[in-house]
Parts: C-alpha cells; structure tokens; sequence
C-alpha cells in the first residue's frame, strides 16, 4: 500500500552540478573529481568533492554534487545529509528538500520527513508531497493529522486529475488520481478507528473515480471477506 521514493541519478548528471570555473587552490581536486567521473570511480568523486569544499568554501554547489554521488551508492544516510547540508546555502531548492524527505522517510525519521515534505509542498505547490505527507503521518500513528492532510487534497482543485503511482506490495504501480488515492488513505484511517462503514464509504469513493485501483479493491474485500476484523 505504501511506496518509497529512491531517486537514481545518472552519473552524467554530476557534471551540472559542478562550477564551470574553479580557482586555483582547488584546480587540482577538480581534475581528481572529473577524471575520476569519467573512470566512473564514484568513491574517488566523493572524496574529491569534500577537498574541493575544503579548499575554497565558496564552492557550495559540490553539496549537491555528493547527493547525487551519494545516491549512487545507495548511502541513505550521508545522502541525507548531503541534501540536508546543500539547503544551508539553498533553502529553497524544492530537489533537495524533496531527497531530504525522501531519504528521512527512508531511515525512519517521519517527524524530519513531514517537515521536509511539507517544506517541498510550499515550495513548488505539487500535490504529490502532500500525499507523502499523509502517507508518513498514517504510518507514524498520527491519524487525525494524517486524515486532515487526506482531506486537504480531496477539496484541492484538479487533484482528481492529477495522478500518482502506487503499487501494492510487489505489484507493478499503477497510475491513480490523487483524489483516489487521499480517500484510500481516509479508508485506510477508519480501519484503524474501527469504523467499517466510514471504510467502506471512503474506499468506494475511491473506486467510483479509479475502478481498477488494486490497492483499494483488495482493502474493501478484505473487509468484505472478514480478513480484516472490526470490534
């Protein structure tokens, strides 16, 4: 029912990040840093960027540089980090927020998730963070939050057009409309209230705009067919 975001960035990708003019006291580690990127030796890259940093404080873009290095070794900790240490000098950039979201998501820190989420919402106004929002605040027991941010989409405009992917367990994902997928979640909220009429109410709701949405179909039979148990 619920989806992870791992973002993998091609190693072509780094060189945006990168200054196009370095100073000389870090000429150097840059041609370590661009010749080991063309070696595809991501360990010398990253090492490489922190001498740059290091040498000339000024080169702050190097921050962004590691978390995509660091996405690339699949380093959820010091990708976190990385993007966390890149919005000190970018506090606004709604991609690092967005990996910082991901990544505490990732490593069980949902208060640090919602605040990012939240934070990349406010940025670029997609409904999609607010989903996630939703999703780590029914996760983390905060149902009363979780069914306010659920609701909040529901009354947005065009969130019945725009859509999202999920998947159920190892499912391929489907592409379902974000009204779907906020009442999903309200149904989802009164199993765990005990309340198996306002489920059923929501998960159709869901239904009637998504017929084929699987996530929501296998929560309205397990109800019907007793596999889920209501007090």
């Amino acid at each position: 029912m619920h989806r992870l975001l791992f973002p993998i960035f091609a190693l072509t990708l780094f060189f945006s990040c990168a200054p196009n003019h370095p100073k000389n006291n870090s000429s150097h580690d840059e041609k370590v840093y661009k010749s080991a990127l063309q070696m595809g030796d991501v360990n010398v890259a990253i090492h490489a960027c922190y001498d740059i940093i290091a040498n000339d404080s000024t080169k702050t873009n190097y921050y962004d540089t590691l978390v995509y290095l660091y996405l690339n070794t699949r380093n959820d900790g010091s990708t976190f980090l990385a993007a966390r240490a890149s919005l000190k000098y970018k506090p606004d950039n709604d991609k690092m927020t967005r990996v910082s979201a991901d990544y505490a998501k990732a490593l069980g820190m949902p208060d640090t998730a919602i605040f990012y989420y939240k934070k990349t919402f406010e940025l670029n106004n997609k409904l999609e963070n607010l989903y996630e929002v939703a999703q780590v605040q029914y996760n983390a027991g905060y149902d009363s939050a979780a069914e306010q941010t659920a609701e909040q989409i529901i009354n947005t405009r065009d969130s019945e057009k725009m859509m999202i992917a999920i998947a159920a367990e190892q499912e391929k994902p489907q592409q379902i409309p974000l009204k779907a997928a906020a009442f999903n979640i309200k149904g989802t909220i009164f199993i765990s209230m005990g309340n198996k009429e306002g489920a059923l109410r929501y998960f159709n709701e869901a239904l009637k705009l998504a017929p084929d949405f699987r996530v929501a179909k296998k929560n309205k039979e397990d109800i019907r067919s007793g596999k889920i148990k209501f007090q």
